[in-house]
């Protein structure tokens, strides 16, 4: 399955719509997603998204939290909030609601970033600080992947 990759940067039109970009399109229609599922991100203003295949992940997960617990509670406050949005086959725009444009600070131009099953809208302001601060964080703690050793670098001469 593919997931959710690279980033996109397309201009929204008067009535609010946007392109879908194509392999974001393509990974909607592998998860047989008639829907999109927008909401706010609880981190920065930005707005994150998904299709079916999440949602439902999602979805699970709460079923299993205490109804009592501050989790349920913050959860059962995302789905109150979410958008869904129709996506059909055919369908290569959406519309992003004004409410969720207005959190997220896009406005004429909104960039579409890929986080594997999960996607996030940006203003393109917000977008660049935040690529800032994560790039500056990898320079500081250069992670790797577990399992994954870098090649030792080469001398250029044997001896």
């Amino acid at each position: 399955m593919t997931r959710f990759i690279s980033t996109y940067a397309n201009n929204i039109d008067s009535k609010g719509r946007v392109s879908v970009p194509p392999g974001f399109k393509k990974t909607l229609d592998e998860q047989n997603s008639s829907m999109i599922y927008l909401y706010e991100s609880y981190e920065e203003n930005r707005i994150e998204g998904c299709g079916v295949l999440y949602w439902n992940h999602l979805n699970e997960y709460i079923q299993q939290l205490d109804k009592n617990s501050d989790e349920w509670s913050y959860w059962a406050y995302v789905q109150s909030t979410t958008e869904e949005i129709n996506f059909g086959k055919n369908d290569t725009r959406i519309v992003i609601p004004k409410s969720l444009r207005e959190f997220a600070g896009i406005e004429n131009k909104v960039l579409f970033a890929g986080k594997g099953l999960v996607f996030e809208l940006w203003s393109p302001e917000g977008f660049q600080k935040s690529q800032e601060s994560l790039r500056a964080w990898g320079r500081k703690h250069k992670p790797t992947v577990p399992g994954m050793k870098p090649k030792p670098a080469e001398t250029g001469s044997s001896g």
